[in-house]
């Protein structure tokens, strides 16, 4: 099991594409299937509106199973602070926790028996940062976007038991 916590913070006013805005992703290195994420944590603009998301690799990996989170403008200009557990393996385990400093925003959703991995992998890297489309550039409105990020902290988990909100009911 791998925890990884961390804070950010999207600027206001950023505008988000039709493709992808991807703040964090977890990647398989290695095999034929690293081009695409495994899960993420993005922006998305669709017809009905603009939010907060995650994004999931269907099991055939084929197409994205999409979880909204919040409405874009609602997460803009607040602190998130993010939690990801994952268990690594085809039939693995994911947790996201994403909450607002001021409570405005909560969060959490696990995905029991999910698959974290690609075949012929070595392993799954975690990327912070801007990831956006270009392909609809019309759709940046500002010369210049940040997405601040501070606190990282990554940690290892021999056994599920040892985290304490995930010990199994007898």
């Amino acid at each position: 099991m791998t925890r990884y916590t961390w804070l950010f913070r999207v600027n206001e006013g950023m505008t988000l594409t039709q493709k992808f805005c991807h703040f964090f992703q977890l990647k398989a290195v290695g095999g034929n299937d690293i081009a695409t994420p495994l899960f993420t944590i993005s922006g998305s603009r669709s017809a009905e509106r603009d939010q907060l998301e995650l994004r999931l690799q269907t099991s055939d990996h084929a197409s994205w199973q999409r979880i909204p989170v919040c409405d874009w403008k609602v997460c803009q200009n607040q602190w998130l602070s993010c939690e990801i557990i994952v268990r690594f393996h085809e039939e693995g385990y994911l947790r996201a926790r994403i909450e607002s400093r001021d409570g405005s925003i909560s969060f959490m959703k696990e995905f029991p028996e999910i698959d974290t991995w690609r075949e012929g992998s070595e392993f799954v890297r975690p990327k912070w940062g801007i990831y956006r489309s270009l392909e609809d550039r019309e759709s940046i409105l500002q010369k210049e976007d940040v997405v601040s990020f501070s606190q990282f902290r990554i940690q290892e988990w021999s056994q599920l038991s040892s985290v304490p909100s995930l010990k199994r009911q007898e």
